[in-house]
């Protein structure tokens, strides 16, 4: 994969090739996450984007995001907000293959803010038991606010039966 960035954001591409074209920097993809697709057979690569040990820290935050019909993992640091992580896939196998060339840097992560999906839980507790896995507050009441919903709803409806 190429792409062309200016020159002063390539500093913060530490696992992509660089070298100046024109004005500008050629970016190319050194570091991919590879998985087994279990229906082919076929081993397919998602590029990571993102890369940067030294934005791990005590406090991290995990989430996927869609971008293009592309969905992605993001791992950023809770306390600075610099992203230390971002792979195209949320698959827990391929989040669990890239995350784990952080090595040892993972045990300095004390907690990890997170929603409620089975896939990171499962993949932090393989690679960093040590941290703590916080619900982050947004899906806490996110849930609630659903619940709260489905109540009223109900009700209504109830309430509605009753009058008829």
């Amino acid at each position: 994969m190429r792409m062309l960035v200016p020159s002063h954001i390539q500093e913060h591409f530490e696992m992509w090739d660089a070298h100046e074209y024109k004005d500008r920097w050629v970016i190319e993809m050194r570091e991919k996450a590879g998985a087994i697709d279990k229906k082919t057979g076929e081993v397919k690569e998602k590029p990571v984007y993102v890369f940067t040990s030294e934005n791990l820290g005590a406090s991290m935050s995990i989430d996927d995001k869609a971008i293009d019909h592309a969905g992605f993992t993001i791992l950023s640091n809770h306390e600075t907000g610099k992203i230390a992580l971002m792979v195209e896939s949320a698959r827990a196998d391929e989040v669990e293959q890239v995350l784990a060339k952080f090595g040892d840097k993972l045990h300095e992560i004390k907690t990890v803010s997170m929603d409620m999906s089975p896939t990171y839980a499962k993949v932090f507790n393989g690679l960093a038991p040590q941290a703590v896995q916080v619900v982050d507050k947004f899906h806490v009441m996110k849930y609630v606010y659903e619940a709260v919903g489905d109540v009223r709803r109900r009700r209504v409806k109830e309430m509605r039966e009753q009058l008829s």
